[in-house]
């Protein structure tokens, strides 16, 4: 059963606001009020119009303070908040008209992906800490930031992620204390999202609670979940002592320390404003767009005097900074410091190989090694090896060499080659080995059906045309079979999506013959043919229920041939209709015409004379 709000909602449907916007659909309903797709009748441009509740604003001087805040929602001009065009009062009931934003929730796009890797995820609570910078300039709060209020707009998955922040419905001016659109012991917001100081409903609230909740959504991201999750009043508790579990591994621990200094508890221990989480974050992106070091086993390969030696990672050594064997020969035995003995030379052709610990050697730094003088450092027992022969040393270091080139060039050849790719992944298993490039557009693919499913026909479209002119040419022929379908299919279905979101109008005003006409152009094959059935019959119903009242009223009076033709309106809609084939068999009289009484009267004979009929007399 609908409840009050969707009943009123649904009939505020073909209403015009202020004779300019008029209302075609139900976008949605929220705890401040119903969001309506509708149309401004001037420019013919779609927009977003939000109706709030009357008991929000059941006051003496509602109507005076919500124009005071609504001026304030439409000074926030940033391309990642939602835009106010304008707000009004309509029979007491406040409204804005917005932006529409059409695109995919973050939540959908969570579901989705499950976890975003850390850089999308940096750019994206950034492009959050943007926002928020320009909301707390202006003196707003937001307090409800969750991933269910923000879009993303042509959104692809494993690519950039553009936002939009939506619903500052629930928004507050800080230090304005007559402005308070809550009353005592409410909570605004999100249970999962709200900070500490607004379950302990802290007076002091300022834009640290926005942080908060950015710091959730950025755990989120990161890790497929909330921090806490539960009962709401598990969870509430949790905000206000628990400290969330450590982020993975996989996250980088710088930034993992701004995720965690966003969710302290004390408002002060915080970012101070969203200007400095922005700085961080950018300062993060730089470090993740930085080039990783190739390491394996903890050591890294670089070039010294002496030849290829490996390194520790993050030890700081630069290339040509290593202490080759010629710079420890001449040392006393056992005067060879660990450090030292712990980088491994090779390929020095001058003499002999100082015996090192190598990853893998059983030897450690402070081991026992070699001198130039062949005597044994600090050690009991060792296991001496002797000298190789420059020949061999060449040609182990040559080999060496020979291998890691002709590594780093199949490397290369494969990494930068998409038919070399398809070729490893011909001989190779699904599970070793699959082409980068085609995983990247079967989840783009997916993710496009999905928008298809949920009759995203604009979203379908420019993520086709995004792929297409991303790969081009070099796309699968059942990836480019499978665009082509999703296109077609999104550009039918675009203008059946109007004329169903204008049937629905009809059906809730209501208007049977505008929906039965509506029903008649959406195409056969179309989804929003099945999804409209319900409306459609309902709505002959209702025509059939009028015209055959109508057709009987005639009947009775005797107009026939009205009342057939009002049969065959009904038979023509719904032929198999059971009451119009019964209609249709009843019989209608033309009425009776009134007797001409001067037409009864004998010749000569006056009106109203009295005469005797006489009888011709017949046989006696």
């Amino acid at each position: 059963m609908s409840n009050p709000t969707t009943l009123w909602a649904q009939s505020m449907m073909g209403r015009t606001l202020k004779g300019h916007y008029r209302l075609e659909g139900i976008l949605g309903e929220g705890a401040m009020g119903v969001v309506f797709r509708g149309i401004n009748l001037a420019m013919g441009k779609a927009v977003a119009i939000k109706m709030m509740r009357r008991e929000t604003f059941d006051t003496p001087d509602a109507v005076e303070r919500f124009n005071r805040e609504a001026r304030v929602w439409s000074q926030l001009n940033h391309p990642v908040i939602t835009q106010v065009f304008d707000f009004g009062v309509e029979e007491g009931q406040p409204f804005l008209v917005m932006e529409l934003v059409e695109g995919v929730d973050l939540s959908e796009a969570l579901k989705s992906e499950g976890t975003i890797d850390p850089l999308r995820a940096v750019q994206l609570v950034r492009q959050l800490a943007s926002a928020l910078e320009e909301a707390h300039r202006l003196g707003v709060v937001h307090r409800d930031i969750k991933p269910q209020n923000m879009k993303l707009l042509r959104y692809k998955p494993g690519g950039k992620m553009v936002l939009k922040v939506l619903d500052f419905g629930m928004a507050k001016q800080v230090n304005k204390v007559d402005q308070r659109l809550t009353a005592p012991g409410m909570l605004v917001g999100t249970p999962k999202y709200v900070a500490p100081e607004q379950v302990t409903e802290n007076p002091v609230i300022d834009g640290r609670v926005d942080l908060y909740a950015a710091g959730v959504v950025f755990y989120e991201l990161l890790t497929g979940s909330a921090p806490f999750v539960g009962t709401p009043h598990e969870v509430l508790f949790a905000h206000l002592g628990t400290p969330p579990k450590p982020l993975p591994e996989t996250v980088p621990q710088f930034v993992a320390d701004v995720v965690m200094r966003l969710l302290r508890k004390r408002p002060e221990e915080r970012f101070a404003h969203a200007a400095a989480l922005e700085l961080a974050l950018e300062e993060c992106e730089m470090a993740l767009r930085a080039p990783a070091a190739y390491s394996s086993g903890g050591y890294v390969p670089v070039v010294s005097p002496s030849g290829m030696i490996l390194m520790p990672a993050g030890s700081g050594s630069v290339p040509g900074a290593a202490p080759s064997a010629n710079s420890l020969r001449g040392l006393p035995a056992g005067k060879i410091s660990a450090q030292q003995a712990a980088v491994p030379a090779v390929n020095d052709p001058s003499g002999p190989v100082l015996a090192s610990a190598m990853p893998g050697n059983p030897s450690t730094a402070g081991a026992p090694s070699i001198t130039s003088q062949g005597a044994i450092s600090e050690g009991s027992e060792a296991d001496l090896t002797p000298p190789a022969s420059p020949l061999r040393r060449a040609m182990s270091g040559g080999l060496f060499i020979g291998v890691m080139a002709l590594s780093a060039l199949l490397f290369y050849a494969v990494r930068h080659s998409l038919p070399l790719q398809r070729l490893l992944a011909d001989w190779l298993p699904a599970s070793v080995y699959k082409v980068p490039q085609d995983e990247a557009v079967a989840a783009r693919l997916r993710n496009l059906q999905a928008l298809r499913d949920a009759r995203q026909w604009h979203s379908v479209i420019g993520g086709v045309q995004d792929l297409q002119q991303e790969y081009g040419a070099t796309l699968l022929p059942e990836q480019v079979a499978a665009l082509m379908a999703l296109s077609q299919k999104a550009e039918k279905e675009l203008p059946m999506h109007e004329l169903y979101e204008r049937l629905v109008a009809a059906a809730n005003r209501p208007d049977a013959d505008e929906v039965i006409r509506l029903y008649a152009m959406i195409a056969t094959d179309s989804v929003y043919r099945t999804l409209s059935q319900a409306y459609h019959e309902t709505a002959v119903e209702q025509y059939a229920t009028a015209h055959l009242a109508q057709a009987e009223q005639l009947r009775l009076a005797g107009h026939c041939s009205e009342f057939l033709a009002e049969i065959q309106r009904v038979l023509a809609t719904a032929p198999s209709h059971p009451q119009a084939r019964v209609y249709e068999k009843r019989e209608c009289q033309p009425p009776v015409p009134a007797p001409d009484e001067s037409a009864a009267l004998p010749s000569g004979a006056a009106p109203g004379s009295s005469s005797t009929a006489v009888l011709p007399s017949g046989p006696k």
